[in-house]
């Protein structure tokens, strides 16, 4: 009894140092909420106007395991009003999309506050392009000055599904928040449909020069590395 209860203090002492590793992290709770954001990253400083935002949830399965569920949705819509001269270009566009996706993650605490994790993602998207251009241009016809009209629209619309395998890293602010990023190498296979129509007239009379309509269909399969493909914030609750 003597021996047992010398050696209860060292074993004791063992544990905790491996105790305080342990993070304020996802492990004790069953819940995970989060807003993410998809930077894209090229032509980030030139004008770039594109930033998806969706929600993420996961359930902790197990203390190092847990489900993912998401949702991303993008819109955007751009015009340039009435400009002068018209050679210019009147138009607009407007682009929406939308991307599920579930998947499973792997996590592994490296301190306290922080956390690695690796997983992968499979899903399914689509989105829409739509633009609209009005143009006028002036020529000599049969001797006489005379200014055409030009109207053209283009719609594209694709659909994709993808496996993207993950990696990242997450920081507690406190143990029920934290940020993440990660990175992926999405496998991505594509189907594009795109039709295309325009039309000519003569502006003063309106009467109709020509009209023409096109379009194409194309399948691709890509794989792209993102060093950032995600950024997100999420709140914890539902302790174990």
């Amino acid at each position: 009894m003597r021996y047992y209860s010398f050696l209860l203090p060292l074993l004791g002492g063992a544990v905790l140092p491996a105790a305080a590793q342990v993070p304020d992290s996802a492990t004790t709770y069953r819940h995970q909420v989060g807003l993410t954001a998809s930077p894209v990253l090229e032509g980030l400083f030139k004008n770039n106007r594109s930033l998806p935002l969706g929600v993420l949830y996961k359930r902790q399965l197990t203390p190092a395991r847990a489900l993912r569920l998401g949702a991303v949705a993008n819109y955007r819509y751009q015009k340039r009003y009435d400009p002068v001269p018209l050679s210019n270009r009147d138009f607009r566009q407007t682009d929406t999309g939308l991307q599920a996706y579930a998947g499973l993650e792997w996590q592994r605490p490296l301190s306290r506050r922080w956390v690695a994790y690796a997983g992968v993602d499979v899903g399914a998207a689509y989105s829409n392009e739509f633009s609209q251009e009005y143009s006028e241009s002036s020529a000599l016809y049969n001797g006489i000055n005379t200014t055409f009209s030009l109207d053209e629209d283009l719609t594209m619309r694709t659909y994709t599904a993808f496996v993207r395998p993950l990696a990242g890293v997450r920081y507690h602010l406190r143990s029920f928040l934290y940020v993440s990023a990660e990175a992926a190498l999405p496998l991505q296979y594509s189907y594009y449909k795109l039709r295309s129509s325009t039309a000519r007239w003569f502006k003063d009379s309106g009467q109709m020069i020509g009209t023409d309509i096109g379009g194409f269909q194309e399948h691709r399969l890509n794989l792209n590395f993102r060093p950032v493909s995600q950024l997100s914030v999420h709140y914890l609750f539902g302790r174990s």
